[in-house]
């Protein structure tokens, strides 16, 4: 993670189509759903897993809170928001908040070699255009980011198969297996380290790239033991975090 004292707060934006667009899922001449992972989709799966949109926002050198704004599409009720959060000192979060009053879920915090890196969801999302999301910490974060990312296709509820940390120092960053029970997951990665990640995992799609930090994702149609990695040019310390959301099924 390349770290900046002294950055004015930026927002990215990152969409799979142009303005206004929402991504659609595409049907094979069997008839078969494919989803952006390029795979049919499980038998009797109506509803496609797609990736909507991401947002980015790299804090101050030190700041109380970050926050950034879904401005490219409005939200559509029912979708899901995951919201990660890096930083390299020991503030802690007190709360994720939104615009729309969605409930936010901690699905855990990591810390190693002065890096701290924190994952939060929330789930069946209420419709809202330019929904604006909020950290705060207990006291003032260092190099923050923010990287949040929607998704259509989720569960409403009890969306979360299964989660995975690791954290290591070295050039490959992973999180260690999990082996999934739902046959129809967005399996998401999200990392926190120092250097910088250069690219998705194998089968797995790259949405955005903050200071070094990635967050990448793959539609798996069968359960088995999965594993979120993502290469780095140095063999620093790193946190991968991987999580299973359930698709409707």
């Amino acid at each position: 993670m390349w770290r900046w004292l002294a950055v004015t707060a930026v927002g990215c934006s990152f969409h799979p189509g142009g303005a206004g667009e929402r991504p659609d899922a595409r049907v094979d001449g069997d008839g078969a759903i494919i989803t952006d992972d390029g795979m049919p989709d499980a038998p009797g799966v109506t509803v496609p897993i797609t990736y909507v949109q991401g947002h980015t926002t790299i804090g101050p050198g030190s700041a109380t809170s970050i926050q950034s704004t879904y401005a490219d599409l409005p939200q559509l009720a029912g979708d899901l928001n995951v919201v990660v959060l890096s930083w390299t000192n020991s503030a802690t979060i007190a709360s994720v908040t939104d615009d729309s009053l969605n409930t936010y879920v901690s699905l855990g915090t990591a810390s190693t070699n002065g890096l701290t890196h924190a994952l939060f969801y929330a789930a069946n999302i209420a419709a809202r255009a330019n929904n604006t999301v909020t950290i705060a910490f207990n006291t003032a974060a260092t190099s923050a980011d923010l990287r949040m990312v929607e998704y259509s296709g989720i569960a409403t509820t009890s969306p979360v198969d299964i989660t995975q940390i690791g954290t290591g120092a070295s050039a490959t960053t992973a999180s260690g297996l999990a082996t999934t029970t739902h046959a129809h997951d967005l399996i998401l990665g999200a990392n926190t380290v120092w250097g910088t990640t250069t690219g998705a995992g194998p089968l797995f799609t790259s949405r955005m790239i903050l200071q070094g930090d990635i967050i990448e994702d793959r539609v798996v149609t069968t359960t088995g033991s999965y594993e979120a990695i993502a290469p780095k040019d140095t063999a620093e310390g790193w946190v991968m975090q991987l999580v299973a959301f359930k698709g409707v099924q």
